[in-house]
């Protein structure tokens, strides 16, 4: 039997020279979107973006599009992070000027998206919190909650003025008041007069 020798040399194979090239091939990154950057479509800008995309991390969608009102072509084409909406907020957008497709990077939009995005959230938060559905009591339990606390202040400013009274009453002598209660022990009728207002009620009847 004849044994073959198949000690050669690998880059004298064309197939396994050709296998090598491939697996040697480095995989640039695309230069960063940015402003004016054009492309000849807006297809052409679309698969820039993808490529650039994949290269760092990411998958891309067609966030909105406007087309001409006279071509019905598109005009404008905004590319978003596919995970847009979910915390990552990578956008550009591709413009048709003068039949060139221009490349922005929409900071600024996206700084002012964030910002919106954030008082959004504060607002849905104190929609949740000032929520009657969260107070841990039905609207009777409040209703008669309410009535006690009218109740108890109301009791405390007569406490008050009754007070306020015997204060009068040892600065003045003459000064008279007089607190009629019902059967339920609360304040029905109050009446009270000071000195001045006695004696000019003495002077005018004689009394």
């Amino acid at each position: 039997a004849k044994i073959e020798d198949r000690n050669e040399d690998s880059t004298t194979n064309p197939v396994v020279a050709e296998v090598a090239e491939e697996e040697e091939e480095v995989w640039s990154t695309p230069e960063m979107p940015h402003n004016g950057m054009s492309f000849a479509t807006l297809d052409e800008a679309r698969e820039y973006y993808n490529s650039y995309a994949k290269r760092t991390g990411f998958s891309i969608r067609t966030n909105t599009s406007r087309r001409s009102v006279i071509t019905k072509e598109k005009q404008k084409v905004q590319f978003v992070c596919n995970k847009e909406g979910f915390g990552r907020k990578r956008r550009v957008a591709a413009q048709l000027v003068d039949g060139i497709t221009c490349y922005s990077d929409n900071d600024e939009a996206e700084e002012e998206d964030t910002a919106q995005e954030e008082e959004d959230e504060q607002v849905e938060k104190r929609k949740k919190f000032d929520g009657s559905q969260l107070v841990p009591y039905d609207g009777k339990q409040v209703s008669n909650f309410r009535s006690t606390i009218h109740k108890t202040e109301k009791f405390k400013d007569m406490q008050e003025t009754l007070d306020y009274f015997r204060a009068l009453k040892e600065e003045d002598p003459e000064f008279f008041y007089k607190i009629k209660l019902d059967d339920n022990h609360r304040v029905e009728n109050l009446f009270w007069v000071d000195s001045a207002a006695r004696r000019a009620y003495k002077e005018a009847f004689n009394d």
